[in-house]
């Protein structure tokens, strides 16, 4: 590596280190290809409660998914996720491109909600006209072995609607997104 390398390294160390001293959960997702130039997308809320949603707001709707090329030329836009456990309430920046959304979701007991990815890669190319899960805001749940947990991500934590049945949560957020034309 190269002294240019090393030192981008540190400070995205450095960065990271300073998130974590703050316990500011950081998240990002970045949407590619060609089959989603010039298509609508929508951010959407459900508040999930004993395995019912008991909520669903449209957090931002896109009149033209807004695109960014990059030194390679590959079209991509990307959605950053900055979250923070403050007094009983998660604070929620939610910034795609040049827009941003601050919300203020109220949790339920002591524990801090954490970010869980609901993808296998933070590199999305969505299908359109079809709602897919970004991530949630979770609590740790108790497993078997009475040690808590955070639920796994991915597929790997199956239905994300059937997490009160499978790990006994009984409060989180899902995120999703569709994207139309």
């Amino acid at each position: 590596q190269s002294n240019k390398e090393d030192t981008l390294v540190d400070k995205n160390r450095d960065f990271e280190d300073l998130l974590d001293f703050s316990r500011i959960n950081f998240h990002k997702f970045h949407f590619i290809g060609d089959s989603i130039d010039g298509k609508k997308g929508s951010l959407i809320l459900k508040e999930i409660k004993k395995g019912k949603i008991v909520k669903v707001d449209t957090i931002f709707k896109l009149k033209k998914f807004p695109y960014f090329i990059n030194t390679n030329k590959y079209k991509f836009s990307t959605l950053r996720l900055l979250n923070k456990n403050v007094k009983g309430k998660n604070l929620l920046l939610v910034k795609f491109n040049n827009y941003s959304y601050d919300l203020n979701l109220k949790r339920k007991g002591s524990f801090d909600y954490q970010f869980l990815g609901l993808l296998e890669s933070n590199y999305v190319t969505p299908n359109i006209n079809k709602e897919f899960y970004l991530f949630s805001l979770c609590p740790p749940y108790k497993s078997s072995s009475g040690w808590f947990s955070s639920v796994p991500t991915g597929i790997s934590g199956g239905n994300v609607l059937k997490w009160y049945d499978k790990f006994d949560i009984k409060h989180y957020f899902i995120f999703s997104m569709i994207i139309t034309n």
